[in-house]
């Protein structure tokens, strides 16, 4: 078991992968929890993830090139503008 009382805790491996493995594994953080790399992947890598929540009362998606939502129903494009139709409301993004 890894803790620090006092001060930042580091684990470090510079050739290799770091790996946290559990039935359920929680990433808690009192201010902000930040995911950082080259290429971030949420859910399995072979596709087999069921269901993904992002939750939160501003989202942002900041990507400078493109943003890509590929097999959605819920996701329209009309008159330059985007839907994101929800089951709690519909939002539209315009550019």
């Amino acid at each position: 078991m890894a803790m620090a009382h006092n001060g930042d805790l580091c684990l470090n491996s510079n050739s290799g992968w770091i790996r946290i493995k559990g039935k359920n594994i929680v990433l808690d953080a009192t201010n902000q929890l930040l995911l950082q790399g080259k290429e971030i992947t949420l859910g399995n890598a072979d596709g087999s993830t069921h269901q993904t929540e992002i939750l939160g009362t501003k989202i942002l998606l900041n990507a400078k090139q493109e943003v890509k939502v590929i097999g959605s129903k819920r996701i329209t494009r009309e008159s330059g503008n985007i839907f994101l139709k929800s089951r709690k409301g519909n939002f539209i993004y315009s550019f």
